[in-house]
């Protein structure tokens, strides 16, 4: 099992532009985490509290380069050479969408090639429809956060929705099953989980599971991995569970 999407977050002051107040979610909490829920390997995101400084997530891989891969934040001018060092520290992929805005993609993604690394967007609303084309292009793979937050009221009907699904088979663009408590309108998720449970039908080599942790700005109780496991048996049929949450991780993070 790969959990491909969490946070850890060091103490303050954070990144001026982050404007919540985010507690610590140390590295080893994280672990403790992974070892309680039998997950063995993750994938630290660069949270948006820390900006361009990675070495939070850096260090982290150092300290279990067996266990753990990143995904950074940086600057759209950091060059080829400073993307290949943090693909030699263990980083795979760059995120766009917080600090540095999605419409950066076309002109880093030609580094991002040459370096080795994937793009992963952070989206919402009517994004993912707007970015469609330099999506299509990217000569890069390009992972979507949270299935770019779809809304749940029209079902697989609504056009970011379909947008994603169609981006899916194009076969470069991958999209991940995390976060779905950010974009259900119900206490039981049981708005969302059809669209998850489309795209497992449709697109199950295209997906990779995220638990999102440590489930940043929500109100307690708030989920558990242990529920975010569940919801994801519910939506995954048991013939694609391990294309989503062990082979694809492990060719997409290089593990």
């Amino acid at each position: 099992m790969h959990d491909c999407h969490a946070h850890i977050i060091g103490p303050a002051p954070h990144d001026p532009d982050w404007p919540h107040d985010t507690e610590e979610a140390t590295l080893a909490d994280y672990m403790a985490m992974l070892d309680a829920n039998d997950i063995e390997k993750g994938v630290l995101v660069q949270p948006r509290a820390h900006g361009t400084d990675n070495s939070l997530i850096l260090d982290a891989i150092r300290r279990y380069p067996d266990r753990l891969r990143g995904v950074a934040v940086v600057a759209p001018d950091m060059g080829v050479e400073g993307l290949r060092d943090l693909h030699r520290a263990g980083i795979r992929g760059v995120r766009l969408g917080g600090k540095v805005p999605v419409s950066a993609l076309p002109a880093m993604a030609p580094d991002l090639a040459r370096a080795g690394l994937h793009v992963q967007l952070l989206m919402r609303g009517d994004d993912i429809v707007t970015h469609r084309d330099a999506i299509a292009d990217c000569p890069v793979p390009v992972v979507i956060d949270h299935l770019a937050h779809p809304d749940p009221a029209p079902g697989t009907d609504g056009a970011p929705y379909r947008t994603l699904s169609d981006l899916l088979d194009l076969g470069h663009v991958f999209a991940k099953l995390s976060a779905i408590y950010r974009y259900s309108e119900r206490a039981d998720w049981s708005d969302a989980l059809p669209l998850q449970r489309d795209l497992a039908r449709r697109h199950p080599e295209r997906l990779v599971w995220g638990s999102d942790w440590p489930f940043l700005n929500q109100p307690a109780p708030g989920p558990t991995p242990p529920r975010l496991l569940a919801a994801l048996r519910d939506a995954v049929a048991p013939e694609a569970l391990a294309r989503i949450t062990e082979t694809t991780p492990r060719v997409l993070y290089g593990f």
